[in-house]
């Protein structure tokens, strides 16, 4: 059965969103927009505390014909899609956004949090690098939220039984799984912080399992990512070595580019972060038959004269430690999010790249001399 063409609300981008949740057997679950905890609390209000929402913009709720809203028992739509004239209720007014429930057609949503990450550059960068890890997750649902999270749809049987994620056991919180019984909120709703986006709408891809796709527990400690290790058909490279610029996080690489732009009173903060990131992949390149185009200490200084800072400074920032352990045994960036294998990637990208360079080199050095 097809519902194209059917009208449930007054939004478009909403009404669309209706009809395909339903086209492929997802309830449609109302959200109606944040409302002022003081004038609609979760509790009584208490002298001199800060009220709790009851309609946070993420919990199921509609805005009725009067305009008011309303809570609904979304647990009643776990088994059960919700009916026409439920749905038009719900939707009546243009402003109430929607949602729908992890579990449905043994889908489970990866929900990134932002907040989880150091800043939303930061959240972007390392999903780029996950979906390059793991490339099937390009050909699924991916959408954005309202704070710039990432939410992802796959389908895998059996469920998981755990709620906290992590790219690999033992590493930090990446983000949450939107199982069975939760609510997963999408676009085109407006949230209280922004309006949720649409990357790519399609039917959830089946997976094997989670860590097929390097998704762990957050408390797993059995399991570990596996290293990727290094392409054999690159091993005469070793002395054509890799660019830095092929290496580091895309936050290093926007520093580098505004070095003549950063404030006088943050050079040194930059420093430090652009010093991390070096020092981390020429550690990393320990592993790996090749080597930086320049040592990571000719590399940071250089920097540091950019930025107009004094040679003293300089050796002061490259001689300091973070957390008792010296800066020149960082690791990169990458390494916190996607550990061994992620930073194996990256190399191997790095590799290529110089590879296909040289070549085209090589080529043109040839036609040069013919």
């Amino acid at each position: 059965m097809s519902y194209f063409g059917d009208r449930y609300s007054p939004n478009p981008g909403i009404n669309d969103t209706i009809i395909w949740l339903l086209d492929h057997g997802y309830p449609p679950l109302p959200i109606a927009p944040y409302h002022d905890p003081h004038q609609y609390p979760k509790l009584p209000i208490i002298s001199n505390t800060e009220p709790l929402p009851r309609f946070t913009g993420k919990n199921p709720s509609y805005l009725n014909f009067n305009g008011y809203p309303s809570l609904i028992k979304h647990q009643d739509f776990q088994h059960r899609l919700p009916s026409s004239s439920e749905i038009k209720r719900w939707f009546c007014d243009r402003r109430t956004g929607i949602a729908t429930m992890g579990g449905w057609n043994n889908t489970v949503w990866l929900d990134f949090d932002v907040h989880r990450f150091q800043s939303i550059e930061d959240c972007r960068t390392i999903l780029e690098a996950y979906l390059e890890f793991a490339p099937c997750l390009k050909l699924t649902f991916i959408e954005i939220s309202q704070s710039q999270g990432w939410h992802i749809g796959v389908r895998c049987n059996p469920l998981p039984v755990f709620s906290n994620f992590a790219f690999q056991p033992k590493s930090f919180q990446a983000g949450e799984l939107i199982g069975e019984g939760k609510i997963i909120v999408l676009a085109p709703t407006q949230g209280k912080n922004g309006q949720y986006q649409s990357i790519q709408r399609v039917m959830p891809i089946q997976i094997e399992s989670l860590d097929s796709i390097s998704i762990f527990a957050r408390t797993q400690t059995t399991q570990t990512l596996r290293a990727i290790e290094p392409l054999n058909i690159f091993s005469s490279l070793t002395d054509h070595p890799i660019a830095i610029e092929h290496l580091i996080c895309q936050r290093v690489k926007f520093l580098l580019q505004q070095l003549n732009e950063i404030p006088v009173g943050q050079r040194s903060d930059v420093l430090c972060t652009i010093v991390r990131e070096v020092f981390g992949w020429e550690n990393w390149l320990q592993n790996y038959p090749y080597r930086l185009t320049a040592t990571a200490d000719t590399f940071c200084q250089t920097i540091g004269q950019r930025l107009g800072l004094d040679i003293a400074r300089i050796q002061r920032i490259l001689n300091s430690q973070s957390h008792s352990v010296s800066i020149r045994y960082s690791m990169p960036a990458i390494y916190r999010y996607l550990g061994e294998a992620g930073c194996d990637r990256q190399v191997q990208k790095a590799v290529r790249f110089s590879h296909s360079s040289y070549f085209k080199e090589s080529s043109h050095d040839s036609n040069h001399k013919a």
